[in-house]
């Protein structure tokens, strides 16, 4: 019955006599050949007290391995039943599974990429930052440098109004050298044996008078002592009472 064929002992004897019996017994399809109706024609044999494999194997032991090939078929079928449902729903299982693992890997992915973009965006932000800093940084002291350069500007511009004026009675004294040199010659050729009063009388009525008379350029506050010497050294020489 459970291989499809007629219950009969002649169709029995030509199934022992096959000498792939055996091993066909071994490969059996139970999973595929095995169902309810089957399974509820083999009971009606294997429901019979005397299909016992004891009382069977009393008169044959090969008789006692087929009826417990044949109960095991039974019993496995009957499990097997209940099992199906539980093994379609492990299938079931398995397959939502695998579908979750693959959302939540593509998920992963989906994440890591998101995270690879934001490590990005901050290296970036990171190196605005930086550069945000040093401009700042540059800014600062190039105003300190614009601040102190303009102090030097200003300062500089009132020594200019000094420098002109040097510069104006520089040129002034130049004009005015050739007298102020012939006036000094005469003090040093003259005016030794004389006190001071004297020498000034000499500068103020002939000397200075003479110089513009001839057209001769001279200092009109000729002062010998400024001419000769630096008034540095004159300091020193009045320090020293001299």
């Amino acid at each position: 019955v459970l291989r499809k064929k007629s219950p009969t002992w002649d169709e029995a004897k030509k199934e022992l006599g096959n000498p792939g019996f055996l091993n066909e017994l071994m490969v059996y399809d139970k999973d595929s050949n095995l169902n309810d109706q089957l399974i509820s024609r083999v009971s009606k044999w294997t429901s019979k007290p005397e299909f016992d494999p004891d009382q069977v194997g009393k008169q044959s032991g090969a008789a006692k391995s087929l009826c417990l090939w044949v109960r095991a078929m039974v019993l496995y079928g009957r499990v097997a039943k209940n099992v199906a449902p539980k093994k379609a729903k492990l299938k079931s299982a398995t397959e939502t599974l695998a579908k979750k693992r693959a959302q939540y890997k593509a998920a992963q992915d989906e994440l890591q990429a998101v995270t690879d973009k934001m490590m990005v965006l901050k290296q970036k932000y990171d190196d605005s930052v930086s550069l945000k800093e040093r401009l700042i940084a540059e800014s600062a002291e190039l105003e300190a440098k614009l601040d102190r350069a303009q102090r030097l500007v200003g300062g500089l511009g009132g020594e200019r109004t000094r420098w002109d004026q040097s510069a104006t009675d520089l040129e002034a004294r130049t004009q005015q050298l050739i007298g102020d040199c012939a006036i000094s010659a005469a003090f040093l050729s003259y005016g030794g044996p004389f006190n001071t009063e004297y020498r000034a009388d000499l500068l103020q009525a002939t000397w200075l008078p003479t110089m513009k008379k001839l057209d001769v350029p001279a200092s009109e506050t000729f002062s010998f002592a400024t001419f000769m010497a630096d008034p540095s050294d004159v300091r020193i020489w009045n320090i020293q009472g001299l």
